[in-house]
């Protein structure tokens, strides 16, 4: 009998957890400074941002030939890709991708600026090399769907005043793991 009342107690509190956790927060800000769709934000984060040139070349970097601009932080080991969507205004980044710099990145991409950062994080403190726990703690691992390594949320336009504020069909948040730790990141919208 109190071998049946434990599992049934434990049952309820990991169902509470679901509950308490099926509000996603998205993210929307890099550093605690650029955000998405807020120009004025990235003169804070880049002096210079505008002296920036946006490439546009399709890669695997870009595949949908969005205009982007790509950072790097202080020790070259990670980037930041801001995605600039057609009709957005200038400066005012859709989404965001951060990831390791590897030689791919080097060979495919152009033209980066360095920011005098550690690394590149959300404003819930998500960063590459999270550990996968930390993330379901931060984020919910009853939000976030998975296919393969990877876990997302898609927030639809219906669903969210956040989303339809900035007057985009979607909210999307992706992150691939790979042992156990976060090695990619990106969130923004989707192109209307």
């Amino acid at each position: 009998m109190k071998r049946n009342i434990f599992f049934v107690l434990i049952i309820v509190i990991f169902s509470f957890q679901c509950v308490a956790q099926e509000v996603f927060s998205p993210d929307s800000t890099i550093n605690g400074v650029l955000l998405l769709s807020n120009p004025q934000s990235a003169r804070f984060f880049y002096k210079d941002i505008s002296k920036i040139q946006l490439q546009d070349e399709m890669s695997s970097y870009n595949p949908f030939g969005y205009s982007y601009v790509a950072f790097v932080n202080k020790d070259t080991s990670q980037y930041l890709i801001a995605f600039e969507y057609d009709g957005d205004v200038i400066n005012s980044f859709s989404a965001f991708e951060i990831g390791y710099v590897t030689s791919d990145f080097l060979k495919n991409v152009n033209t980066y600026y360095a920011i005098d950062c550690p690394i590149f994080k959300t404003e819930s403190g998500i960063c590459l090399n999270m550990p996968l726990d930390q993330l379901f703690d931060l984020k919910g691992e009853c939000c976030l769907n998975k296919y393969r390594n990877t876990f997302f949320h898609v927030i639809k336009a219906d669903e969210s005043v956040f989303v339809q504020k900035n007057k985009h069909p979607e909210y999307y948040m992706i992150f691939t793991v790979e042992k156990e730790a976060v090695c990619k990141i990106e969130f923004g919208f989707t192109y209307p």
